[in-house]
């Protein structure tokens, strides 16, 4: 360890002890003591005035990633590569507890407020809160994707965040664990976070080089900071809320000053950070010193002390500080279906005059507005909208959702001309806004949409005002306007909409570097030129030579800037061969080419030879195709691994070739099928229903578990390779919702059923809008086929269980569950089990006489009555097909009544033998014995007693 005088850079004192990097840095509560852990697998305790080594605590079986102090100093916890969470003694270095149950490394360990709590997280994506005191664990934050990097209290002990590798930002509930805000933005793993001392702002950096500021009520995003050019691995406040630590991988750290949000200054070359530090506390409390751990400017391993005057670099940057710039942007779309004049209305309004215009194949971007707006008297903002314009064929309806995100205002085209149905794709578009959203959850901007309605020139809108009205508040548009392009009518009211619109005070802003923002100017403008497809190296020569000052080797903070620009949409970096696609619109208009090819084919399945798409043997409009065959080929190379990326077509291998299947085209001009008479499952979803459920179709077919049988437009059906026929129905309920029914033939086995529902499950949580799929179970009467309602289900449930004595001696209650099986804690609707003296021998299950509601006795099941139609036969004119379940009650003459020949094994589970089922006692167990077609069975304690069917009470 080294202590350094900030000023000088002149070495005061020297600490030596860590044989490896050091991975994490603590201060004592009371900035008298340092503790940290490194590669070496010790935790050492240091004197932070004299730089004596204390203590030496030993345990560890593998790297220290993290320790932590109590708020009082007594003790010390630490975490690290052996999965244990270690609790000493700070005073003399003695082990007290070990905490055990993650399954994979640590990488944070942090105590609560009050420390009374502790919070540990790791490799196995969970978060833990354990009780200080008993080294129980109390609770499992469980939502995390990935590694879960940081987690971290807040000052009131109200909330933790998280920051994990699955680039999310989460905030919870401390005191039960409720998610509170699921925060996205960032594009790399999030490997550290940390609350203001005043707990108002979060802070989070990642590996997209960017720290971001979050408000910690509402979870918005308030600010970018941008500057480092590698994986920021740590960001710490100082006790006063004034300054900003932030740790890099590239070598640096930056300390920004909280009033203004610039950086203040840059520290190099000294104390940079390892390889793989996450975990620094690093300004001590109460006072403006620095630790910060890493090699000095010898190479030395240790721990760099800095001795900050505050006012002073407050006052003034320090000459190591680059000059920052403030800017924020906006984004205003255009959307609406193909052909509504949405193109020549976005040209008018971007001020480059009207154009007669086709109908889109590629988006387009312009600059709708750039202004400099003064704040805080000297401090200078960038305000930049810009006005996109995409593409409404209903192939590019599922890859438009990713332009669709962070969306300031909304513009709903409408055609004026239609005589048919005007709002037509409204309520899409107006969903589709809404969904993307809300896959920002509360980082979100606000957003404001508007209903427009183009080329009024051509007649009014065949619409009454009522029914403007009406869409227009049923779909929360604030305002609407009638435009047209060709004249100019209402073009200048909108765009003032436009501005008036957008809450500028509640846009994230970003701070940059001038450095930074000279390149991304530099990227725009090549954008802006026309160029289509270069290299990432012929773009960054081609910047130095146009830079007029001296700006160094700045290539790192270059490729920064490219993905920084990339994420804005303008530009796109290939997977392949260093290149940079100035133009991405190209992709659009390549991809719905192709689409149109799938859909043009002869047999209707959707699909096209990759083999003919890679060699551009299909028709693309000559005014969006590139001239250079080179650059094409390259270009449909990466259209087609943008549309395997984002799921619109799947890579399919079949005997004559590799095809690409689109499921939006597969089930295009199919017949339909009437709705299932006997529904076993309903999933209820918002989002682009025709996509979700044609990929789903495809998926189910090729997942080599369940082979295609039957396709209509809104159904199929699969045989499982491991039990008989499974089906699936689609009702779209509404534009942008929809319903997905599951029926299964009475040979379905249990496992298929279940692996079905399971696949279709997990695709449509993972397509559908985030919390929108609702699961509704189906029951039914086994043996009439009367449907059950939810009420009815529900008030048998609460009539009580099969632990609780029904009225009468002995008697007790089963079901069936919606899956051919018992279920211990529901009442039956149609059937008791009765306990009664019958005379001594081996009694005969018994058929009673039926109850008043039932005509016969029967179970509460999920699929259906038996005998049922069967889905199976024909697509139009299902035909009956008699099979009587295993499960299904059959009457019988022998031994004087009626026996159940599914008897024995839906009680035992098998076909021959004998089983036992056991209750709470010796005489509620009993064997089964006899063949299937007349089951024989006896109590096994008391003479004298057998189980008989009775109907239930109604």
């Amino acid at each position: 360890m080294r202590v350094w005088d900030a000023e000088t850079g002149e070495a005061l004192r020297r600490l030596e002890g860590h044989t490896g990097y050091v991975e994490s840095v603590s201060w004592s509560p009371d900035g008298r003591l340092l503790a940290s852990g490194g590669m070496d697998s010790v935790v050492r305790v240091w004197d932070a005035e004299t730089g004596e080594a204390l203590r030496r605590l030993e345990g560890h079986t593998g790297y220290v990633e993290s320790v932590s102090w109590s708020p009082d100093g007594r003790l010390l916890a630490s975490g690290g590569m052996d999965s244990v969470v270690r609790v000493w003694d700070a005073e003399t270095g003695e082990a007290l507890r070990q905490l055990e149950g993650h399954t994979g490394y640590l990488e944070s360990v942090s105590w609560s407020p009050d420390g009374r709590l502790l919070t540990s997280s790791g490799d196995d994506k969970v978060v833990r809160v354990w009780d200080a005191e008993t080294g129980e664990a109390l609770r499992r934050l469980e939502g995390h994707e990935g590694c879960v990097d940081s987690a971290s209290w807040s000052a009131d002990g109200w909330s933790i965040a998280s920051g994990g590798r699955d680039d999310v930002v989460r905030v919870w509930e401390a005191a039960t664990g409720n998610p509170l805000h699921e925060l996205t933005g960032h594009s790399g793993d999030v490997g550290t976070v940390s609350w203001s001392p005043g707990g108002r702002i979060l802070a989070s950096g990642a590996d997209d080089a960017s720290i971001r500021l979050w408000d910690a009520q509402s979870g918005s995003l308030l600010r970018t900071l941008e500057g480092h050019t590698g994986p920021v691995t740590s960001v710490h406040w100082s006790s006063d809320g004034r300054m900003l630590v932030s740790s890099s991988m590239d070598g640096t750290h930056r300390l920004w000053r909280t009033d203004r949000w610039e950086a203040a200054l840059c520290l190099r070359g000294v104390g940079f950070a390892g390889p793989f530090a996450t975990d620094y506390r690093a300004f001590q409390a109460d006072a403006p010193t620095l630790a910060l751990p890493g090699p000095d400017q010898a190479g030395r391993l240790g721990i760099v002390v800095y001795d900050l005057d505050v006012d002073v670099l407050l006052a003034r940057a320090a000459d190591s500080a680059p000059s920052s710039v403030h800017y924020t942007n906006a984004k205003v779309v255009l959307v609406g279906d193909t052909g509504v004049g949405k193109t020549g209305l976005g040209y008018v309004l971007a001020g480059e005059g009207y154009r007669k215009t086709d109908s889109t194949q590629k988006r387009n971007v312009w600059t709708f507005a750039l202004d400099e707006i003064e704040e805080e008297g000297t401090l200078l903002e960038t305000r930049e909208t810009l006005l996109w314009d995409l593409p409404g064929q209903p192939g590019y309806r599922l890859v438009n959702q990713l332009s669709l995100r962070e969306v300031a205002v909304g513009l709903v085209v409408i055609d004026a001309r239609s005589e048919t149905d005007p709002f037509a794709g409204v309520a899409y578009w107006a969903k589709a806004l809404d969904r993307a959203r809300a896959t920002l959850g509360s980082a979100a901007p606000p957003l404001t949409t508007h209903l427009v309605a183009a080329r009024m020139d051509r007649g009014g809108l065949a619409a009454s005002p009522a029914r403007i009205d009406q869409e227009r508040k049923g779909h929360g548009f604030a305002e609407y306007f009638e435009t047209s392009a060709m004249e100019g009518d209402g073009v200048e009211g909108l765009a003032e909409a436009i501005g008036r619109s957008i809450d500028w005070d509640a846009m994230p802003k970003v701070t940059s570097t001038e450095l930074f923002r000279r390149i991304q100017t530099f990227l725009v403008a090549r954008k802006a030129a026309g160029q289509i497809l270069c290299t990432e190296e012929e773009l960054y020569r081609a910047f130095v030579e146009s830079s007029d000052d001296d700006a160094g080797d700045p290539q790192r903070e270059f490729g920064i800037c490219i993905g920084l620009v990339e994420g804005r949409g303008l530009i796109k970096r290939l997977s392949f061969g260093g290149l940079v696609l100035l133009q991405p619109e190209y992709l659009d208009a390549y991809a719905s080419s192709i689409v149109n090819a799938a859909r043009a084919e002869p047999d209707g399945m959707g699909c096209v030879l990759e083999e003919d798409v890679q060699r551009g043997g299909f028709d693309i409009p000559s005014d969006v195709r590139v001239d250079d065959a080179e650059q094409e080929k390259l270009l449909l190379a990466a259209t087609i691994e943008g549309l395997l990326q984002h799921e619109a077509a799947l890579r399919e291998h079949a005997d004559d070739g590799t095809y690409l299947v689109f499921p939006s085209e597969l089930t295009r001009e199919r017949p339909t099928m009437r709705a299932p008479e006997h529904r076993a499952l309903t999933f209820a979803f918002d989002g682009p229903v025709d996509n979700i459920y044609a990929a789903l179709a495809v998926r189910l077919a090729h997942s080599g578990v369940f082979a295609a049988h039957e396709m209509w437009q809104n159904a199929a059906t699969y045989r499982a390779s491991h039990g008989g026929p499974c089906g699936m129905y689609l009702d779209e309920t509404d534009e942008g919702s929809g319903a997905i029914t599951l029926f299964f033939e009475d040979t379905t086995s249990e496992a298929a059923q279940l692996d079905f529902e399971k696949y279709v499950e997990r695709h449509l949580e993972a397509r559908a809008l985030r919390d929108t799929v609702v699961r509704t179970r189906h029951y039914a009467c086994a043996a009439c086929g009367v449907a059950l309602t939810d009420q009815q289900v529900e008030a048998n449930r609460a009539r009580g269980s099969v632990s609780t004595r029904a009225r009468g001696a002995g008697r007790r209650s089963r079901c069936w569950t919606a899956r051919n099986g018992w279920n211990r804690n529901t009442r039956p609707a149609c059937l008791r089990w009765t306990r009664r003296p019958v005379s001594r021998g081996t009694p005969q299950p018994t058929w009673p006489r039926p109850s008043a509601r039932c005509s016969r006795s029967a179970s509460v099941t999920g699929s259906g009555p038996m005998p049922r139609p069967s889905p199976w036969s024909s697509p139009t004119s299902p035909t009956p097909r008699t099979r009587a379940s295993a499960r299904e009650m059959k009457p019988s003459t022998r031994s004087g009544g009626t026996t159940c020949s599914g008897m024995r094994r839906s009680l035992s589970g098998t076909r021959g033998g004998s089983s036992r089922r056991r209750g709470t006692g010796s005489s509620r167990r009993f064997a089964l014995r006899g063949t299937r077609s007349a089951s024989r069975w006896r109590r096994t304690t008391t003479p004298g007693m057998a189980w008989r069917y009775a109907p239930a009470s109604m």
